[in-house]
Protein backbone atom coordinates (compact mmCIF):
# COMPACT_ATOMS: atom_id res chain seq x y z
CA UNK A 1 0.00 0.00 0.00
CA UNK A 2 1.33 3.46 -0.92
CA UNK A 3 1.88 5.64 2.12
CA UNK A 4 0.78 9.27 2.21
CA UNK A 5 4.40 10.32 1.99
CA UNK A 6 5.01 8.12 -1.03
CA UNK A 7 1.80 9.34 -2.59
CA UNK A 8 2.83 12.97 -2.12
CA UNK A 9 6.28 12.26 -3.52
CA UNK A 10 4.73 10.52 -6.49
CA UNK A 11 2.43 13.49 -7.08
CA UNK A 12 5.28 15.98 -6.67
CA UNK A 13 7.54 13.85 -8.86
CA UNK A 14 4.84 13.60 -11.48
CA UNK A 15 4.28 17.35 -11.43
CA UNK A 16 8.03 17.98 -11.72
CA UNK A 17 8.38 15.45 -14.51
CA UNK A 18 5.41 16.95 -16.32
CA UNK A 19 6.81 20.47 -15.87
CA UNK A 20 10.21 19.35 -17.18
CA UNK A 21 8.65 17.66 -20.21
CA UNK A 22 6.54 20.75 -20.93
CA UNK A 23 9.58 23.01 -20.54
CA UNK A 24 11.66 20.80 -22.83
CA UNK A 25 8.88 20.72 -25.40
CA UNK A 26 8.53 24.50 -25.23
CA UNK A 27 12.31 24.95 -25.51
CA UNK A 28 12.44 22.65 -28.53
CA UNK A 29 9.60 24.57 -30.13
CA UNK A 30 11.35 27.87 -29.53
CA UNK A 31 14.79 26.55 -30.39
CA UNK A 32 14.39 23.70 -32.91
CA UNK A 33 17.51 21.69 -33.82
CA UNK A 34 19.94 22.60 -36.56
CA UNK A 35 20.80 20.86 -38.69
CA UNK A 36 17.90 18.40 -38.67
CA UNK A 37 18.51 15.36 -40.86
CA UNK A 38 15.21 13.87 -41.99
CA UNK A 39 14.61 10.17 -42.76
CA UNK A 40 14.41 10.95 -46.48
CA UNK A 41 17.92 12.54 -46.35
CA UNK A 42 16.63 16.09 -46.65
CA UNK A 43 18.31 18.43 -44.18
CA UNK A 44 16.83 21.51 -42.50
CA UNK A 45 19.10 24.31 -41.26
CA UNK A 46 17.93 26.97 -38.79
CA UNK A 47 19.55 30.13 -37.50
CA UNK A 48 17.94 32.51 -35.02
CA UNK A 49 18.74 36.12 -35.93
CA UNK A 50 15.62 38.31 -35.61
CA UNK A 51 17.46 41.53 -36.49
CA UNK A 52 19.37 40.18 -39.49
CA UNK A 53 18.29 41.21 -42.96
CA UNK A 54 19.93 38.33 -44.84
CA UNK A 55 21.29 34.89 -43.95
CA UNK A 56 23.00 32.76 -46.58
CA UNK A 57 23.81 29.07 -46.28
CA UNK A 58 27.08 27.71 -47.70
CA UNK A 59 27.56 23.97 -48.21
CA UNK A 60 30.02 21.69 -49.97
CA UNK A 61 27.20 19.62 -51.49
CA UNK A 62 26.33 22.42 -53.89
CA UNK A 63 27.76 22.43 -57.40
CA UNK A 64 30.89 24.58 -57.76
CA UNK A 65 29.92 28.16 -58.50
CA UNK A 66 26.51 27.62 -56.91
CA UNK A 67 27.57 26.91 -53.36
CA UNK A 68 25.11 29.19 -51.57
CA UNK A 69 21.40 29.58 -51.00
CA UNK A 70 19.39 32.26 -49.23
CA UNK A 71 17.42 31.30 -46.13
CA UNK A 72 13.90 32.49 -45.21
CA UNK A 73 12.91 34.16 -41.92
CA UNK A 74 9.73 33.33 -40.02
CA UNK A 75 7.72 35.60 -37.68
CA UNK A 76 9.90 34.56 -34.71
CA UNK A 77 13.10 35.67 -36.43
CA UNK A 78 14.33 32.12 -37.18
CA UNK A 79 15.90 31.70 -40.60
CA UNK A 80 15.51 28.26 -42.14
CA UNK A 81 16.16 26.29 -45.30
CA UNK A 82 15.64 22.65 -46.27
CA UNK A 83 17.98 21.09 -48.85
CA UNK A 84 18.34 17.71 -50.46
CA UNK A 85 17.88 14.86 -50.39
CA UNK A 86 21.65 14.42 -50.02
CA UNK A 87 23.71 11.31 -50.62
CA UNK A 88 25.03 9.64 -47.45
CA UNK A 89 28.23 11.40 -46.40
CA UNK A 90 29.69 13.97 -44.03
CA UNK A 91 29.22 17.55 -45.20
CA UNK A 92 30.58 20.99 -44.36
CA UNK A 93 28.48 24.15 -44.01
CA UNK A 94 28.43 27.65 -42.52
CA UNK A 95 26.38 30.85 -42.65
CA UNK A 96 26.93 34.37 -43.90
CA UNK A 97 24.89 36.82 -41.80
CA UNK A 98 24.48 40.34 -43.22
CA UNK A 99 27.83 40.04 -44.95
CA UNK A 100 29.70 38.49 -42.01
CA UNK A 101 31.38 35.35 -43.33
CA UNK A 102 31.98 31.97 -41.70
CA UNK A 103 29.36 32.26 -38.97
CA UNK A 104 29.06 28.84 -37.37
CA UNK A 105 25.82 27.20 -36.32
CA UNK A 106 25.52 27.74 -32.53
CA UNK A 107 23.32 24.64 -32.21
CA UNK A 108 25.87 22.30 -33.75
CA UNK A 109 28.98 21.44 -31.67
CA UNK A 110 30.61 19.49 -34.52
CA UNK A 111 33.08 21.90 -36.14
CA UNK A 112 36.02 21.86 -38.53
CA UNK A 113 38.86 23.89 -37.11
CA UNK A 114 39.76 27.08 -38.95
CA UNK A 115 43.00 27.32 -40.87
CA UNK A 116 45.07 30.26 -42.01
CA UNK A 117 42.90 30.71 -45.12
CA UNK A 118 39.35 29.94 -44.00
CA UNK A 119 37.03 30.33 -41.05
CA UNK A 120 35.69 27.68 -38.70
CA UNK A 121 32.93 25.59 -40.26
CA UNK A 122 30.32 23.05 -39.14
CA UNK A 123 29.89 19.44 -40.14
CA UNK A 124 26.95 17.06 -40.19
CA UNK A 125 26.36 13.51 -41.34
CA UNK A 126 23.70 12.01 -43.57
CA UNK A 127 23.83 8.32 -42.62
CA UNK A 128 23.48 5.55 -45.15
CA UNK A 129 25.21 2.72 -46.95
CA UNK A 130 26.85 4.90 -49.57
CA UNK A 131 29.57 6.12 -47.21
CA UNK A 132 29.87 3.31 -44.69
CA UNK A 133 33.66 3.40 -45.00
CA UNK A 134 33.42 6.48 -42.74
CA UNK A 135 31.35 4.80 -40.06
CA UNK A 136 32.54 4.14 -36.52
CA UNK A 137 32.11 0.38 -36.69
CA UNK A 138 32.52 -2.29 -33.99
CA UNK A 139 36.04 -3.15 -35.15
CA UNK A 140 39.45 -2.76 -33.48
CA UNK A 141 40.37 0.91 -33.35
CA UNK A 142 43.70 2.64 -33.54
CA UNK A 143 44.68 5.79 -31.68
CA UNK A 144 45.08 9.40 -32.75
CA UNK A 145 47.47 11.46 -30.67
CA UNK A 146 48.06 15.19 -30.60
CA UNK A 147 51.82 15.33 -30.58
CA UNK A 148 53.78 18.47 -29.66
CA UNK A 149 57.40 18.75 -30.70
CA UNK A 150 59.99 21.50 -30.68
CA UNK A 151 60.71 22.74 -34.19
CA UNK A 152 64.37 23.61 -34.35
CA UNK A 153 63.80 24.82 -37.91
CA UNK A 154 61.13 27.35 -36.97
CA UNK A 155 62.02 28.06 -33.37
CA UNK A 156 58.77 27.23 -31.62
CA UNK A 157 56.64 24.30 -30.51
CA UNK A 158 54.61 22.67 -33.25
CA UNK A 159 51.80 20.13 -33.30
CA UNK A 160 50.95 17.16 -35.46
CA UNK A 161 48.38 14.38 -35.27
CA UNK A 162 49.62 10.79 -35.41
CA UNK A 163 47.49 7.70 -36.05
CA UNK A 164 48.77 4.34 -34.84
CA UNK A 165 46.93 1.19 -35.98
CA UNK A 166 45.07 -1.22 -33.70
CA UNK A 167 47.45 -3.33 -31.65
CA UNK A 168 50.39 -0.94 -31.96
CA UNK A 169 50.90 -0.64 -28.19
CA UNK A 170 50.98 -4.40 -27.68
CA UNK A 171 53.16 -5.15 -30.66
CA UNK A 172 56.88 -4.93 -31.28
CA UNK A 173 56.46 -4.66 -35.02
CA UNK A 174 57.74 -1.77 -37.08
CA UNK A 175 55.35 -0.06 -39.47
CA UNK A 176 55.42 1.90 -42.72
CA UNK A 177 54.44 5.56 -42.58
CA UNK A 178 52.10 7.73 -44.61
CA UNK A 179 52.76 11.46 -44.24
CA UNK A 180 49.40 13.07 -44.97
CA UNK A 181 49.37 16.83 -45.63
CA UNK A 182 46.37 19.08 -45.02
CA UNK A 183 44.94 21.48 -47.54
CA UNK A 184 44.38 25.20 -47.37
CA UNK A 185 41.13 24.83 -45.44
CA UNK A 186 42.54 22.85 -42.51
CA UNK A 187 45.38 22.62 -40.04
CA UNK A 188 46.95 19.42 -38.72
CA UNK A 189 43.62 18.43 -37.15
CA UNK A 190 41.83 18.42 -40.51
CA UNK A 191 42.57 14.88 -41.67
CA UNK A 192 42.12 13.48 -38.17
CA UNK A 193 38.80 15.18 -37.38
CA UNK A 194 36.88 16.21 -40.49
CA UNK A 195 38.80 13.71 -42.63
CA UNK A 196 38.04 10.70 -40.40
CA UNK A 197 41.42 9.21 -41.24
CA UNK A 198 41.45 6.90 -38.23
CA UNK A 199 38.04 5.39 -38.89
CA UNK A 200 38.77 4.97 -42.61
CA UNK A 201 41.99 3.11 -41.77
CA UNK A 202 40.34 1.10 -38.97
CA UNK A 203 37.67 -0.14 -41.38
CA UNK A 204 40.15 -0.96 -44.15
CA UNK A 205 42.35 -2.89 -41.74
CA UNK A 206 39.40 -4.81 -40.32
CA UNK A 207 38.51 -5.89 -43.87
CA UNK A 208 42.09 -6.84 -44.68
CA UNK A 209 42.22 -4.25 -47.46
CA UNK A 210 45.21 -2.22 -46.25
CA UNK A 211 48.57 -2.80 -44.63
CA UNK A 212 48.86 -1.64 -41.01
CA UNK A 213 50.55 1.76 -41.13
CA UNK A 214 51.24 4.84 -39.08
CA UNK A 215 49.74 8.04 -40.47
CA UNK A 216 51.47 11.29 -39.59
CA UNK A 217 49.45 14.47 -40.16
CA UNK A 218 51.68 17.54 -39.75
CA UNK A 219 50.59 21.14 -40.26
CA UNK A 220 51.45 22.15 -43.83
CA UNK A 221 51.28 25.78 -42.73
CA UNK A 222 54.58 26.93 -41.22
CA UNK A 223 52.85 28.65 -38.33
CA UNK A 224 53.07 28.74 -34.57
CA UNK A 225 49.90 26.84 -33.48
CA UNK A 226 49.83 28.62 -30.13
CA UNK A 227 49.44 31.95 -31.94
CA UNK A 228 48.90 31.38 -35.69
CA UNK A 229 48.33 35.05 -36.44
CA UNK A 230 51.83 35.86 -35.20
CA UNK A 231 53.33 34.00 -38.16
CA UNK A 232 51.59 35.15 -41.34
CA UNK A 233 52.35 33.25 -44.50
CA UNK A 234 54.88 34.69 -46.92
CA UNK A 235 56.72 33.71 -50.10
CA UNK A 236 59.10 31.53 -48.09
CA UNK A 237 56.35 29.53 -46.33
CA UNK A 238 56.86 26.43 -48.51
CA UNK A 239 60.60 26.39 -47.81
CA UNK A 240 59.95 26.89 -44.10
CA UNK A 241 57.50 24.00 -44.04
CA UNK A 242 59.94 21.70 -45.81
CA UNK A 243 62.75 22.63 -43.46
CA UNK A 244 60.56 21.75 -40.47
CA UNK A 245 59.26 18.60 -42.18
CA UNK A 246 62.65 17.09 -42.99
CA UNK A 247 64.64 18.47 -40.07
CA UNK A 248 62.10 17.94 -37.28
CA UNK A 249 58.93 16.03 -38.19
CA UNK A 250 60.41 12.94 -39.83
CA UNK A 251 63.29 12.60 -37.33
CA UNK A 252 60.82 12.96 -34.42
CA UNK A 253 58.57 10.25 -35.85
CA UNK A 254 61.47 7.88 -36.50
CA UNK A 255 62.86 8.41 -33.01
CA UNK A 256 59.58 8.08 -31.09
CA UNK A 257 57.59 5.53 -33.11
CA UNK A 258 58.39 2.05 -34.32
CA UNK A 259 58.61 2.79 -38.02
CA UNK A 260 60.48 1.32 -40.95
CA UNK A 261 62.85 4.20 -41.74
CA UNK A 262 63.51 3.72 -45.45
CA UNK A 263 62.03 5.06 -48.66
CA UNK A 264 60.29 1.77 -49.49
CA UNK A 265 58.15 2.21 -46.39
CA UNK A 266 57.43 5.94 -46.65
CA UNK A 267 54.53 7.50 -48.54
CA UNK A 268 53.50 11.12 -48.86
CA UNK A 269 50.10 12.40 -49.91
CA UNK A 270 47.33 14.89 -49.32
CA UNK A 271 45.76 18.03 -50.64
CA UNK A 272 46.80 21.07 -52.53
CA UNK A 273 48.11 24.08 -50.60
CA UNK A 274 50.76 26.46 -51.86
CA UNK A 275 51.76 25.86 -55.48
CA UNK A 276 54.16 22.94 -55.78
CA UNK A 277 54.27 22.24 -52.02
CA UNK A 278 53.28 18.60 -52.23
CA UNK A 279 54.70 17.87 -55.70
CA UNK A 280 58.00 19.54 -54.93
CA UNK A 281 58.30 17.89 -51.54
CA UNK A 282 57.61 14.46 -53.04
CA UNK A 283 59.42 14.55 -56.39
CA UNK A 284 62.28 16.58 -55.02
CA UNK A 285 62.99 13.96 -52.34
CA UNK A 286 62.57 10.57 -53.97
CA UNK A 287 65.40 9.36 -51.78
CA UNK A 288 62.80 9.58 -49.00
CA UNK A 289 59.52 8.41 -50.58
CA UNK A 290 58.43 5.67 -52.97
CA UNK A 291 54.65 6.27 -52.88
CA UNK A 292 52.97 9.57 -53.78
CA UNK A 293 49.24 10.29 -53.54
CA UNK A 294 47.95 13.64 -54.75
CA UNK A 295 44.36 14.81 -54.37
CA UNK A 296 43.10 17.95 -56.06
CA UNK A 297 46.57 18.94 -57.19
CA UNK A 298 48.37 18.94 -60.48
CA UNK A 299 50.30 20.72 -63.17
CA UNK A 300 49.26 23.93 -64.88
CA UNK A 301 49.94 24.23 -68.63
CA UNK A 302 52.19 27.24 -68.17
CA UNK A 303 54.33 25.22 -65.73
CA UNK A 304 54.62 22.07 -67.85
CA UNK A 305 57.96 22.88 -69.51
CA UNK A 306 59.58 23.94 -66.24
CA UNK A 307 58.21 20.82 -64.52
CA UNK A 308 59.69 18.49 -67.14
CA UNK A 309 63.00 20.33 -67.08
CA UNK A 310 63.22 20.27 -63.29
CA UNK A 311 62.45 16.55 -62.96
CA UNK A 312 63.87 15.28 -66.26
CA UNK A 313 66.55 13.22 -64.51
CA UNK A 314 63.79 11.37 -62.66
CA UNK A 315 61.28 11.11 -65.48
CA UNK A 316 63.67 10.36 -68.37
CA UNK A 317 65.57 7.44 -66.90
CA UNK A 318 64.44 3.95 -65.93
CA UNK A 319 66.31 4.31 -62.64
CA UNK A 320 64.49 7.55 -61.84
CA UNK A 321 61.04 6.27 -62.74
CA UNK A 322 61.63 3.07 -60.77
CA UNK A 323 61.92 5.13 -57.61
CA UNK A 324 58.20 5.94 -57.88
CA UNK A 325 56.45 2.71 -57.05
CA UNK A 326 53.04 4.38 -57.32
CA UNK A 327 51.87 7.88 -58.20
CA UNK A 328 48.16 8.13 -57.35
CA UNK A 329 46.15 11.18 -58.49
CA UNK A 330 42.51 11.90 -57.66
CA UNK A 331 40.25 14.77 -58.68
CA UNK A 332 36.57 15.60 -58.78
CA UNK A 333 35.32 16.32 -62.27
CA UNK A 334 33.96 19.68 -61.11
CA UNK A 335 37.06 20.54 -59.08
CA UNK A 336 38.67 23.79 -60.19
CA UNK A 337 41.98 21.93 -60.24
CA UNK A 338 40.70 19.06 -62.41
CA UNK A 339 42.45 20.18 -65.65
CA UNK A 340 45.74 20.41 -63.73
CA UNK A 341 45.27 16.92 -62.27
CA UNK A 342 44.55 15.50 -65.70
CA UNK A 343 47.62 17.17 -67.20
CA UNK A 344 49.87 15.86 -64.43
CA UNK A 345 48.59 12.32 -64.99
CA UNK A 346 49.10 12.62 -68.76
CA UNK A 347 52.66 13.91 -68.46
CA UNK A 348 53.70 11.26 -65.96
CA UNK A 349 52.15 8.49 -68.06
CA UNK A 350 54.00 9.73 -71.15
CA UNK A 351 57.25 9.19 -69.28
CA UNK A 352 56.21 5.71 -68.17
CA UNK A 353 55.59 6.44 -64.48
CA UNK A 354 53.23 4.03 -62.73
CA UNK A 355 50.21 6.33 -62.44
CA UNK A 356 46.71 5.65 -61.15
CA UNK A 357 44.34 8.48 -62.07
CA UNK A 358 40.98 8.57 -60.31
CA UNK A 359 38.26 10.95 -61.41
CA UNK A 360 35.00 11.16 -59.49
CA UNK A 361 31.87 13.26 -59.51
CA UNK A 362 31.74 16.41 -57.42
CA UNK A 363 34.23 19.13 -56.77
CA UNK A 364 36.84 20.37 -54.34
CA UNK A 365 35.35 18.95 -51.15
CA UNK A 366 36.07 16.66 -48.23
CA UNK A 367 33.45 14.28 -49.57
CA UNK A 368 35.95 13.46 -52.32
CA UNK A 369 39.14 13.73 -50.29
CA UNK A 370 37.97 11.14 -47.75
CA UNK A 371 36.91 8.83 -50.59
CA UNK A 372 40.33 9.11 -52.20
CA UNK A 373 42.09 8.22 -48.95
CA UNK A 374 39.95 5.10 -48.70
CA UNK A 375 41.03 4.15 -52.23
CA UNK A 376 44.74 4.92 -52.27
CA UNK A 377 45.58 3.67 -48.75
CA UNK A 378 45.01 0.00 -49.78
CA UNK A 379 47.57 0.41 -52.59
CA UNK A 380 50.41 1.55 -50.35
CA UNK A 381 53.35 -0.62 -49.24
CA UNK A 382 52.44 -3.57 -51.42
Amino acid sequence: MMTLRNCCCARVGGVLLGWFALSLSTANAQHPPSPEVHPDHRVTFRFSAPKASEVILHGDWYAPGNGTEKMLKDDKGVWSLTVGPLEPNIYVYWFDVDGMEFVIDPKNPWIKQASMTTGTQNLFEVPGSGADYLDVKPVPHGEVRKVWYQSTALGWARRMHVYTPPGYELSRDRYPVLYLLNGGGEDDSGWADAGRTNFILDNLLAQGKAKPMIVVMPNAFAVNPVNPLSTPQGPDSVDRFREDFFKDVIPYVEKNYRVLPDRAHRAIGGLTLAPNLLLGTALGHLDMFSYIAVTSNGLRPESKDDFEKQYRKTLDTPEGRAKIKLFWIGSGIDDRGNPSSRLLAEVLKQYGVNVVYRESSGGHALTNFRLYLSEFAPLLFR
